[in-house]
C-alpha cells in the first residue's frame, strides 16, 4: 500500500470516528487469563485468509459452510443445533426449510453439501434439537418436527403453540428444553424504540413439551437472546439486548422477576438510581456495550479449551444504527463460584497483544472481523470445537490449533 493510500485510510477512520458515539465495551473488561499456546491433534488447519482475526497460538477458525445468497427480505440462517450423533441442523429462515451437515465417518468435520430435512416452514426463526425430534419458533408459532420412518427427514409437523401470546417487535430470540423438560421461548417487546409507558416488555414463557401449561418465568426484557443452564447451579442465565440505547446485559433468571425494561432498562442506565418505575426491578449480573446485540449462550465445559472452561460463550449479534459497529464477535464472559467475575474475553475476533492490538470497533471498520455479517448461533461439539454461524449463511469452526 502506497503512503498516500495509507494516510487517505487512516484518515477516513479518523473521519468516522468523530461522526458519533464510540461503541467501545464498558470498562473495566480486563482479562485474567493469561493465554499460552495450545496444541491439539487432528489433520492441519484449513488456513482462509478472509475469516475473522483470532489467536493462532490458540486456534484454528475455519470455514464450515459457505452459503451466502444474493440479498434476500429474511435472514439466511436463523440458528442452528447440533444434535448428539454429530448431525448440525441449519435452520434456513428465508427458505423456510431445516438443512443437516452430516459427519458419516465420525472425524468431526461434516460432509458436504447440507441436505434439505424439512421445509415448508413459515419464517422459523429459532431451532433447538430435544430427543430426537427438532423444535422451531418463529412468528407464527412452535412446531415439532419428527423423522417418524427413519429416513433423515422430518417429515412429520406438529404445531404446539399455534402463536405466541401477543405481536411483538421482534422474532422469537431464544428456544430449549430446560434440565425441568419444559420448553423455553423468548419473545421481545412489542417496538423498536418504546415509549415507556405504551411498551409491552418482552417476556420469557415457558410450556409443556407438549404446548399446553403455557407459563410467564419473567419479564421486563427487550429482546431476549440466548438460554443456558449452569452445570453446577442449575441456574437460568438469560442475554438480553437491553434496548437501542441502553446497555446489553447478562441476567440471572429469578421466578416471576421484572428485569426492568422499558422504563428501567440496563441497570438504571437511563434512569436516575432511586427512581421510582425502578424499585422492585432486578438488576443485570453483567453489562454488555450498547447494542451489542447477544443472541446466544452456552456454558463451555470441554478441555480443548482450558482457558474458557466453565465460561459463558455469548455471541454477540452487532449493533444495526451506531457508527462505530458494537458486537459482531464471540466472547467468553468469566465465571466463579457458579456466577460471573466481570471478565470478558473476546474469543474472536481477536488481535490481543504482543501479537497487534486493535479494539474491536477498529477491526470490524478494518473488515478483519465478522462484520457486516451477524453471528446469530453457536454450538460446542463432543470434542469441545466451538461452532459460530452467521445470520448471512456462514458456519465457522474454532478448535485447537494443529502444529504441521
Amino acid at each position: 500500500m502506497s503512503r498516500r493510500s495509507l494516510a487517505a485510510l487512516v484518515l477516513a477512520a479518523a473521519l468516522i470516528a468523530a461522526c458519533g458515539p464510540a461503541a467501545e465495551p464498558l470498562p473495566p473488561y480486563p482479562t485474567p487469563i493469561p493465554r499460552e499456546p495450545i496444541v491439539g491433534a487432528g489433520p492441519p488447519c484449513d488456513i482462509v485468509e478472509w475469516v475473522p482475526l483470532h489467536d493462532i497460538r490458540l486456534m484454528c477458525f475455519e470455514v464450515v459452510l459457505d452459503d451466502v445468497p444474493r440479498p434476500e427480505a429474511a435472514p439466511t440462517l436463523g440458528g442452528m443445533a447440533l444434535a448428539a450423533d454429530g448431525t448440525l441442523y441449519l435452520l434456513h429462515t428465508a427458505a423456510g426449510e431445516v438443512r443437516a451437515l452430516r459427519d458419516a465417518d465420525g472425524d468431526g468435520f461434516p460432509e458436504a453439501p447440507p441436505e434439505t430435512v424439512a421445509s415448508g416452514l413459515a419464517l422459523p426463526g429459532v431451532l433447538t434439537a430435544h430427543d430426537g425430534a427438532l423444535i422451531v419458533a418463529g412468528p407464527g408459532g412452535i412446531t415439532r418436527l419428527d423423522d417418524t420412518n427413519g429416513d433423515g427427514r422430518f417429515e412429520t409437523h406438529t404445531l404446539l403453540v399455534d402463536a405466541l401470546p401477543y405481536d411483538t417487535g421482534f422474532w422469537p430470540g431464544a428456544l430449549a428444553v430446560g434440565p425441568d423438560s419444559r420448553l423455553y421461548v423468548g419473545v421481545g417487546a412489542g417496538c423498536l424504540r418504546c415509549d415507556a409507558g405504551e411498551a409491552r416488555p418482552g417476556r420469557l414463557l415457558s410450556f409443556a413439551l407438549d404446548g399446553s401449561d403455557e407459563r410467564e418465568e419473567a419479564t421486563g426484557f427487550y429482546r431476549p437472546g440466548g438460554l443456558a443452564w449452569h452445570p453446577d447451579t442449575g441456574e437460568l442465565w438469560l442475554v438480553d439486548g437491553g434496548g437501542p440505547e441502553a446497555p446489553a446485559e447478562l441476567n440471572r433468571v429469578v421466578p416471576g422477576g421484572d428485569y426492568g425494561f422499558p422504563a428501567c432498562p440496563g441497570d438504571r442506565a437511563l434512569s436516575a438510581p432511586d427512581a421510582p418505575e425502578c424499585a422492585g426491578t432486578q438488576p443485570p449480573a453483567v453489562l454488555l456495550p450498547v447494542q451489542s446485540a447477544p443472541a446466544a449462550a452456552a456454558f463451555y465445559l470441554a478441555d480443548a479449551f482450558a482457558l474458557w472452561r466453565g465460561d459463558l460463550l455469548v455471541v454477540l449479534s452487532g449493533s444495526w444504527s451506531l457508527v462505530e459497529p458494537a458486537g459482531y464477535a464471540l466472547v467468553a464472559l468469566d465465571f466463579a463460584d457458579g456466577s460471573p467475575t466481570g471478565a470478558l474475553d473476546t474469543v474472536v475476533p481477536s488481535s490481543a497483544p504482543p501479537i497487534q492490538h486493535r479494539s474491536l470497533a477498529g477491526i470490524s471498520i478494518a473488515g478483519r472481523g465478522f462484520f457486516p455479517q451477524h453471528p446469530i448461533d453457536l454450538a460446542i461439539t463432543p470434542e469441545g470445537w466451538i461452532l459460530v454461524a452467521t445470520q448471512e449463511g456462514r458456519v465457522f469452526r474454532a478448535r485447537p490449533r494443529v502444529n504441521p
